[in-house]
């Protein structure tokens, strides 16, 4: 700042100087030299500060009042979102129970520059739609809970860019009596096919609680590292045959409370690492006898309370590990006489309320 002021006032004195002689002759050309230096100085002096007011952030006066507040919250000593800066928001790690009680909608900026932010939750009755960029940037984020009643549909490439997340969930467990069918807490209808690309660190993905009919064949592509897929509470009618293709992670598959009437012969295929495979409230009538083939991992396997009549000889054949099984409450009228042989780990099983003699 000094080094300005003196190069300021040396333009000055410079022209003075050569004012000097005209000023013998005019008064008037004096004045008007001393106000063109005076000029020259201003704006030497004004343009690094506007310049500096260009580069500065504008806040986030301009994001969804629910978003403002949150991010203010977050900021100690700052209560202007005026005066929200870039490094105020690269600060934030955590934003818990985002609830939107008044907006219509988010706006695609809102989460502009959270780019440490590990956890987020939105919670919402009144939105029904989801900008198609609204997490870009959230580069380091691990958690994600979108419980947003009327959304219907996810944008395709809404979760792009989320390579460090690690669970989402998109719905939430209602309150209601054991046995008792779930409402569904959302109106989540359908998955565009892409939608999961790039979460390649998704261990958890919890859909509880929509209205899924059905779902993309390849909808689950390149999710490696999937441990936990959670769709209890839907109304999937059918699975396609290769929908958990490649899933060598997965541990527990949850498929209770659909409306699943058959299953793909080879729709498990794969699922070597699978622990806890849970069908029951459906509609299944039959399975295939080969429908299990391959689960050696297989612990807890619940069946109960769908519509199974018979059940093949060697449909269990090859589930070493399977400690529990769970046929209760379906319309088996007997048994085939091996059909339990090989089930050397099972500690549990429960064929109650059946039509066996």
């Amino acid at each position: 700042m000094i080094a300005i002021f003196d190069e300021s006032s040396s333009r000055v004195r410079r022209l003075l100087r050569a004012a000097m002689p005209v000023t013998r002759l005019s008064p008037h050309l004096l004045l008007a030299a001393a106000l063109v230096a005076l000029v020259v100085f201003f704006v030497h002096w004004s343009m690094p500060i506007a310049y500096a007011q260009l580069d500065s952030t504008e806040g986030i006066c301009d994001r969804t009042q629910e978003v403002q507040n949150a991010i203010l919250g977050e900021l100690a000593g700052v209560s202007n979102c005026a005066n929200v800066t870039d490094s105020h928001l690269a600060s934030i790690t955590e934003l818990i129970e985002w609830r939107f009680t008044s907006a219509q909608a988010i706006k695609p900026n809102d989460f502009a520059g959270l780019s440490a932010l590990t956890d987020l939750e939105l919670i919402s009755d009144e939105i029904s739609v989801l900008p198609e960029d609204v997490f870009e940037g959230l580069d380091s984020l691990e958690y994600l809970l979108m419980s947003i009643g009327k959304l219907q549909s996810l944008p395709e490439d809404v979760f792009e860019g989320l390579g460090s997340l690690k669970e989402l969930k998109v719905g939430k467990r209602s309150f209601r009596l054991a046995g008792e069918p779930p409402v569904p807490d959302h109106q989540l209808s359908s998955l565009p096919e892409n939608v999961f690309d790039g979460l390649d660190s998704l261990e958890t993905l919890n859909l509880v609680n929509n209205q899924l009919g059905a779902l993309p064949e390849d909808v689950f592509d390149g999710l490696d590292s999937l441990e936990d897929i959670n769709l209890h509470g839907n109304r999937l009618t059918a699975l396609p045959e290769d929908v958990f293709d490649g899933l060598d992670s997965l541990e527990t598959l949850n498929l209770r409370f659909n409306r699943l009437g058959a299953l793909p012969e080879d729709v498990f295929d794969g699922l070597s690492s699978l622990e806890v495979l849970a069908l029951n409230l459906n509609q299944i009538t039959a399975l295939p006898e080969d429908v299990f083939d391959g689960l050696s991992s297989l612990q807890k396997l619940l069946l109960d309370q769908n519509r199974i009549t018979t059940l093949p000889e060697d449909v269990f054949d090859g589930l070493s590990n399977l400690e529990s099984l769970v046929l209760y409450r379906n319309q088996i009228n007997g048994l085939p006489e091996d059909v339990l042989d090989g089930l050397s780990s099972l500690r549990f099983l429960n064929l109650a309320v059946n039509r066996i003699d």
